[in-house]
């Protein structure tokens, strides 16, 4: 069994908590950019930067994005 990363949720988890990017900016110290980054899926999160994110919203870190389960290679599974 193997996942790829999908869309990142962290905009849904910002939006039910009510706050903004620059709201996780100050409680992280990462740039209002940088998670606006994320937020679009511009970049995946360094597990470090997953961790970090899902400290300041008590949230699991795999609840982050969506996993979508694919097939390895060579057809194991």
């Amino acid at each position: 069994m193997a996942f790829k990363v999908g869309r990142c949720l962290l905009p849904d988890i910002l939006d039910d908590l009510g706050w903004t990017n620059q709201d996780l900016a100050l409680k992280t110290g990462y740039s209002r950019q940088r998670i606006s980054d994320w937020c679009r899926n511009r970049y995946v999160m360094h597990p470090k930067n997953m961790k970090t994110i899902a400290v300041a919203v008590r949230k699991p870190m795999e609840s982050l994005y969506e996993w979508i389960e694919v097939e390895e290679e060579g057809g194991k599974e």
